[in-house]
């Protein structure tokens, strides 16, 4: 490296340690702050480089854009009370989603039990309906049993 230009020469060698390429990098050196001062009335600071330069900015530059303590506490604050209304708003529709699904199973039991019920009953029913039915088919066949008896006895005349 040269110290006064801050260039590296870089070489890349063969096994006989002959040289195949080259090349030079320009560390910007030369652009290395070594100090620097602050106006105070102009609000400026200014850095000396070693190369003999200087460069300036406005401090308001810098800090442009940038926010108070006071101002990033209260943006602050105010998302956190955000996010705890926001919080209990979900609580409380999680609440409400509860306590409806409970609502729900409970109308869904109530529903179930009422149309088991129904099913029993008219089941129950039909069964009776269907002995009512049997008896009286089975009456009528002993009666007309009977009947075709009697009928047959005074056709042929005997007892």
């Amino acid at each position: 490296m040269d110290n006064t230009t801050y260039v590296i020469t870089v070489a890349l060698t063969n096994v006989n340690n002959e040289t195949i390429a080259s090349a030079q990098v320009d560390l910007p050196m030369e652009s290395t702050v070594v100090g620097g001062t602050y106006d105070s009335e102009n609000k400026q600071v200014t850095l000396t480089l070693t190369s003999g330069g200087s460069v300036s900015f406005s401090v308001a530059d810098l800090v442009e854009g940038l926010v108070s303590q006071t101002d990033y506490d209260a943006k602050v604050a105010e998302l956190e009370a955000a996010d705890t209304a926001l919080q209990a708003n979900i609580d409380t529709e999680a609440s409400t989603r509860e306590e409806a699904d409970t609502t729900l199973q409970t109308n869904i039991t109530a529903e179930e039990s009422a149309r088991t019920a129904a099913d029993t009953a008219e089941k129950t029913a039909r069964e009776e309906a269907d002995a009512a039915i049997q008896a009286q088919l089975d009456a009528m066949e002993y009666a007309t049993s009977d009947d075709i008896n009697a009928l047959f006895e005074e056709d042929t005349g005997t007892d």
